[in-house]
């Protein structure tokens, strides 16, 4: 973006107009988002979850931005509507994985990975994470297993 204080006044001025635009209020959240202003930004998203809650963008920027501020329950918790909104969302499996794996729920992480894998199976970094994951839960054959399938996808 290459100059947010312009949008910003932009989206001001739609949410001056219409205080129920949601979509004025997302786009407001995500310029919060990056110039990582995430307390507001997230006040800009709980609004537009709130006038759409059946926005799956909403509810996966305004988990990042939780996470972001180490709100990791209610992050999950947006993960979770998020893919509930949106079950086929290979890249929630991933982030919902990454924070469980943050958080030290290795099992719950696992699961967010495989499902992640099997909605998109060849992608490398989803199978690296799960390497990590199964090492640290002491599965060192799966592990290994996981990572050439990583190498492989990468090219090396």
């Amino acid at each position: 973006m290459k100059d947010p204080m312009s949008a910003m006044m932009d989206f001001k001025k739609a949410i001056e107009a219409d205080p129920y635009n949601a979509l004025a209020h997302f786009n407001a959240g995500n310029v919060y988002f990056n110039i990582r202003q995430f307390a507001k930004a997230i006040r800009h998203f709980d609004f537009a979850a709130e006038s759409n809650p059946k926005d799956e963008g909403v509810m996966l920027n305004r988990a990042i931005c939780r996470v972001l501020l180490k709100d990791y329950t209610g992050a999950i918790d947006d993960f979770s509507t998020a893919l509930n909104l949106n079950p086929y969302a290979a890249h929630a499996y991933y982030n919902r994985a990454n924070l469980h794996r943050t958080m030290g729920n290795m099992e719950e992480a696992e699961a967010d990975l495989k499902k992640a894998l099997e909605l998109q199976p060849r992608d490398s970094a989803t199978y690296e994470a799960l390497y990590y994951v199964l090492g640290r839960m002491q599965r060192k054959k799966e592990a290994m297993e996981t990572y050439r399938i990583a190498l492989k996808l990468t090219g090396n």
